[in-house]
């Protein structure tokens, strides 16, 4: 009978309880927040086995992702040429151009990796290739090709079988330029990025410095450090090697040292930090016999993904949890013996005790080494490989992403109060966080520009007005311009902390200067009542410019009233409360876009309303008695109330004529009101009497 014992041991039970697991630790102070724009720091690759599911994960966190490297392709040699193969026949032409297509809709470029396959047989082929100019160039043809063909944003390049022949790395330097500064200008020259993948550099003349990156580093756009494998030891229990290789995969210390130098010799915004979502699990002891018949040890090298390792260990009888995160490395590890019982050929009972030790990466690995490629200025890291990472890697990261994203803001632009024509209007412009923010951000020292609208440039123009805010993101400004126009704020936001964002349109509320120039003392019915006038500034030239507004809860006025009519939301008083922003929402999440509540371009647009000349069409529930192109009203009283007899609009000059046709005789209380556009608000008026025979 065949006894099976399992025996564990864990160095985590020997360590202080603050070393378990730094995640909780490192990011207690920053919590996750939903709908908060994050920084896209998150790149990887694609296995062809697994591009599916992992193109759906990678869509499913795209705010935390810009790009993704499938690896479809390899180089395969053909006698003298070099031609490019896909990797697996299931990768077909349609499954490639889904994937692509479904990637790019999410905003994720699609960037596939090409590998060397022309060693297979002996020595990589690409050597004699790159020296050759012609072969050089009929390869670069062809990958640009590719490019263009396939509707990819760029090529990765991850050529790592000649990193194997050091001792032909000085002959191979200066082909290997010749080869990345030709396909560079390649795709460049039809819109396509150059990365370049490979292993690590630790100077110039150490590590595998044959990929010159100092050299190449113009003439690339990407460069993916593969700071992994540090150690990789024996696929097989070897007894006579003392030293099986079993050790962190990406020490710490190592990878600083890697990034130090990289971000010294390229632009480290180029520059994604490779990091591994896989672990190892060494034979590192053998005692005893162990059986050949019945229960038989298997002494491989084991590589588990990071997400599927917890459950490979649990399916032994061990636990990840028991695990340490090592203090030094900064990767998970643990140890564990199993003791084999069986028979040798001979029938006899033989038995040996394994231990083994595993290492292996996991979400606050990650997150750590994305702390330090961060801080050196990198984009970001890039997992190999992509779904093959710990389940909590994307909510463990968005709280930083998020943390260190330019945010958006909210900007109110108010008059504060109405003023006489000729008198300074004083604005105030308030800028508020549109998201709820893990920590801190100052809202002072934000540099603001007043604008005005250019009838002529029909734009935007700068005025000479600008400022800072205050403490509590408040600028104020004051304008003595006349004629007066319409008015908004801008600002190009703060790097790394606000995003850019101008304000809606102001029309400043004046109070004008209204003269009668004509006042028929006793008119003949036939003859009709006429008035002339004439108001300065004429209230057409403090009417906003056509836009589409961005409305959100408080917002109140006609543009309310238009969107409420278009959601049908009953009563439509024309204020923006709940009612309104609920329906907001519903009609966002019904078009795929982001619930905010906040109507901005994309909004109006899933309503069907996408330019001005549309907008300016809406009708608002709640009429208004004249015509939105009058400013100008002729009224006759009546008992308590005021009858419109009479409209007309302001020309150029500002003058204005108002004829009321037909009129009773008899004596008449008149008065002229001068309206502004386009919310019809009384600015002024003046009242009279006039007898009609």
């Amino acid at each position: 009978m065949q006894k099976l014992k399992f025996i564990v041991f864990s160095l985590a039970m020997v360590l202080p309880l603050s070393m378990l697991s730094i995640s909780t630790v490192a990011n207690e102070q920053i919590s996750p927040i939903s709908q908060v724009p994050a920084l896209k720091v998150i790149s990887g690759w694609l296995p062809y086995w697994d591009d599916s599911v992992g193109a759906n994960m990678l869509i499913s966190n795209n705010d935390l992702t810009s790009e993704t490297m499938p690896f479809w392709w390899s180089l395969e040699a053909a006698g003298t040429a070099i031609n490019i193969k896909i990797k697996s026949n299931t990768t077909t032409l349609t499954r490639r151009t889904a994937i692509t297509s479904r990637l790019q809709a999410a905003g994720i470029q699609v960037i596939p990796t090409i590998t060397d396959g022309t060693c297979s047989s002996g020595p990589s082929k690409l050597p004699d290739t790159f020296k050759s100019d012609s072969r050089r160039a009929a390869l670069v043809q062809k990958i640009a090709q590719l490019a263009q063909a396939e509707n990819y944003d760029g090529i990765d390049l991850d050529l790592e079988c000649f990193m194997y022949e050091s001792r032909l790395w000085s002959g191979y330097k200066a082909s290997w330029l010749s080869f990345i500064k030709d396909l560079s200008k390649a795709l460049r020259a039809q819109g396509d990025l150059l990365s370049l993948t490979t292993p690590p550099i630790y100077s110039d003349t150490s590590g595998y410095w044959v990929y010159s990156w100092k050299e190449v580093a113009p003439d690339i756009d990407r460069l993916r450090i593969m700071a992994y494998d540090y150690s990789t030891g024996n696929s097989k229990w070897d007894p006579s090697d003392i030293k099986q290789g079993d050790g962190a995969i990406a020490p710490m210390d190592w990878v600083k040292r890697i990034v130090d130098y990289a971000a010294s010799v390229v632009t480290p915004a180029k520059i994604w930090l490779g990091v591994p979502a896989y672990g190892r699990n060494w034979v590192t002891s053998v005692t005893g016999k162990c059986p050949t018949v019945g229960d038989i040890p298997n002494l491989d090298r084991a590589t588990w993904t990071s997400a599927e390792l917890p459950g490979k260990l649990a399916a032994l009888g061990f636990d990840s949890t028991q695990s340490r995160f090592h203090v030094t490395h900064r990767e998970r590890t643990m140890q564990y013996i199993r003791e084999f019982i069986g028979f040798d050929k001979l029938g006899v009972e033989a038995k040996c005790t394994v231990t083994r030790t595993v290492w292996w990466q996991d979400s606050t690995s990650h997150y750590e080494r994305l702390l330090v490629a961060r801080k050196a200025g990198l984009a970001g890291i890039a997992i190999w490989r992509l779904n093959g990472e710990a389940p909590d890697t994307w909510t463990t990261i968005r709280p930083y992403a998020q943390s260190v994203s330019e945010q958006p803001l909210n900007v109110e632009l108010v008059q504060d109060q109405v003023v006489d024509f000729g008198t300074p209007i004083q604005i105030t412009a308030t800028f508020k966080p549109a998201t709820v923010l893990p920590g801190n951000r100052s809202l002072a020292e934000i540099a603001v520009t007043l604008e005005e609208w250019g009838f002529e440039q029909k734009a935007w123009v700068p005025t000479a007005l600008s400022a800072v805010t205050d403490s509590s993101g408040i600028v104020k400004f004051s304008i003595s311009d006349q004629p007066v126009k319409s008015y908004r704020v801008s600002t190009l936001g703060v790097a790394g902390i606000w995003s850019a964002i101008s304000s809606k349109t102001l029309a400043p509320q004046i109070r004008p200067i209204l003269t009668l120039t004509s006042v028929p003392k006793s008119p003949l019915a036939k003859n009709g009542v006429v008035v002339t006038g004439l108001v300065i500034p004429q209230p057409a030239t403090f009417a906003p410019a056509a836009v589409l507004p961005s409305l959100k809860n408080g917002d109140t006025g006609v543009a309310v009233r238009k969107l409420q009519n278009l959601l049908r939301v009953k009563p439509a008083t024309g204020g923006f409360y709940k009612l309104t922003e609920a329906a907001v929402k519903k009609a966002q999440l019904k078009a795929g876009l982001t619930d905010t509540g906040i109507v901005d371009e994309s909004t109006w647009a899933a309503l069907g309303i996408k330019t001005e000349k549309q907008f300016a069409a809406l009708t608002p529930v709640t009429k208004v008695s004249v015509s939105s192109k009058s400013n100008i009203l002729l009224q006759q009283k009546s008992g308590s109330k005021w009858l419109t007899v009479a409209e007309a609009s302001t020309a150029v000059d500002g003058t204005f004529t108002l004829t009321w046709v037909k009129p009773a005789r008899a004596t008449h209380t008149l008065r002229v009101r001068v309206l502004a556009q386009p919310d019809l608000t009384q600015l002024d008026s003046q009242t009279f009497d006039v007898r009609v025979r």
